[in-house]
């Protein structure tokens, strides 16, 4: 897939057509024509210096639904009884105990936790807090600033939200996705009205922060529909992740329900309309984004003092997934990824194969491993950080370790008017905020680049998958 940048004569569509996916993780890894390597995933971890990490993010997957929700891209599945979660739970122990026999996972600078799914919370309200003693024991938690654990409304109790601020969660996100009973229809999502609120206000109640997502721009999604989901979310939340829908990696199934219901695709232009159209509705209620789909609300003075992004809260995590070439992310779990110097991990996701190869053997060799130049590393500040969080400061960049085509897209960019150049640091202008993904995949490395083209066209070969040309290229 080629981006045209256009001349800054015609701000509005800076780019000729939008990538079709929302989420990266960056360094990228899936191969379809080179094949797979796997590796032992602690052998692996013996690789890894720790003099080369300023700062670090922990990722913990639980790969376990009440529901099965169509839009999701993630690895979980449906289980049978809770016996298997159990299970689960002691093999991601163990996978930390081995890992933590050949690295110092006490060294690590961790800054982040964020615990995801799948459900985190089918755990019990024991199951949390022995999964948090674990993470005390195991690792120097005393630079930790943010702890985040995902939920699902059902399943969560008074008891186990005790539970995770006991453990030290910090903020409590979950899946709301829509209040329309229709399109909550339309995504297979079961939990009431009456248990999102429920929820929602123990999390307030209880815990320093919570958050949910917000999905957007489905095929017939009307601008009537997705104001009003975004009217009640700035009622009963201060921190909101808005999404457009990522119809690249979302089931099939979504796709079928949206054709039987004969609805019509958004068009690229219609979801750029509604994007532009989401960032003045959020600031008229006092909102202003952290990063590229995250938004908070502000105070009215920062609010009219800065219109293009607020640094009054960030995302930790992100910042290590969206970060800087020193900042690290280590997964444990089915499909987790693990972002290392000169590395990228992926756990395996298969679900059984993990459990056996924790529990019974010695870590398995079932983890991807793919393995990058420090050059690569060095492109993440202008590849990842700058367009996702809106600013990178010039001295957390290797500069001589850029390749030249990043240097050559921020120069474009500057050019364009999608970037200004403040002195100390690169920020994103009002602009060039619109376009977060275009920039990220526009700056890659040409390698990084037929990864992603690699990834997306597998996908949209899927039998059944329905997405138009309309729905990429700007007219």
């Amino acid at each position: 897939m080629k981006l045209t940048l256009r001349p800054q004569e015609s701000p509005a569509l800076a780019f000729d057509r939008q990538v079709p996916v929302f989420n990266i993780y960056y360094p990228l890894q899936w191969d379809s024509d080179a094949g797979d390597v796997f590796c032992n995933p602690v052998e692996a971890m013996e690789e890894v210096r720790l003099d080369e990490i300023g700062s670090a993010a922990l990722y913990f997957h639980f790969p376990f639904c009440e529901t099965i929700c169509n839009f999701c891209p993630f690895t979980r599945g449906k289980f049978g009884d809770r016996e298997i979660i159990a299970r689960y739970l002691d093999a991601l122990i163990r996978e930390v105990e081995r890992k933590a026999q050949v690295f110092d996972l006490k060294g690590l600078p961790v800054r982040a936790i964020f615990v995801g799914g799948g459900t985190p919370s089918l755990l019990t309200a024991e199951e949390i807090l022995r999964f948090g003693a674990m993470i005390r024991s195991r690792f120097d938690l005393s630079r930790l600033r943010e702890f985040s654990f995902e939920c699902e409304v059902k399943s969560v109790t008074r008891d186990k939200v005790l539970a995770l601020k006991e453990i030290g969660v910090t903020n409590a996100r979950y899946g709301l996705q829509t209040f329309n009973p229709y399109w909550r229809d339309m995504f297979d999502l079961t939990a009431t009205l009456d248990q999102i609120y429920t929820a929602n206000e123990l999390f307030r109640t209880i815990l320093p922060r919570s958050s949910f997502d917000i999905l957007y721009a489905m095929d017939g999604h009307t601008e009537e529909d997705f104001l009003a989901d975004i009217e009640e979310a700035t009622r009963i939340s201060d921190l909101v992740d808005v999404y457009p829908i990522d119809n690249v990696v979302t089931q099939i199934k979504l796709h079928q329900k949206a054709a039987s219901a004969g609805l019509e695709p958004t068009s690229a232009n219609k979801r750029f309309e509604m994007n532009i159209r989401l960032r003045e509705f959020m600031r008229e209620k006092g909102f202003l984004p952290h990063n590229g789909h995250g938004y908070v609300r502000c105070a009215p003075a920062e609010v009219k003092r800065n219109p293009v992004v607020s640094r009054s809260y960030t995302f930790d995590y992100h910042n290590h997934v969206y970060g800087h070439a020193d900042t690290v992310v280590v997964g444990f779990g089915v499909n987790a990824i693990s972002i290392l110097p000169r590395m990228t991990l992926s756990n395996t996701n298969n679900r059984g194969q993990y459990i056996r190869d924790m529990i019974d053997g010695d870590g398995g060799n079932s983890t991807q491993i793919s393995r990058h130049g420090p050059e690569i590393d060095a492109s993440r500040p202008i590849v990842t950080r700058l367009p996702y969080h809106g600013f990178v400061e010039k001295d957390q960049v290797r500069w001589r370790d850029v390749p030249e085509h990043c240097l050559d897209a921020l120069g474009q960019f500057i050019d364009a008017g999608l970037v200004l150049d403040s002195g100390d640091e690169y920020r994103l202008t009002m602009e060039g905020w619109r376009w977060y993904v275009n920039m990220m995949y526009y700056s890659m490395p040409p390698s990084q680049k037929t990864v992603l083209d690699n990834f997306i066209i597998h996908h949209l070969r899927q039998p059944g998958r329905r997405i138009t040309a309309e729905q990429i290229t700007f007219r």
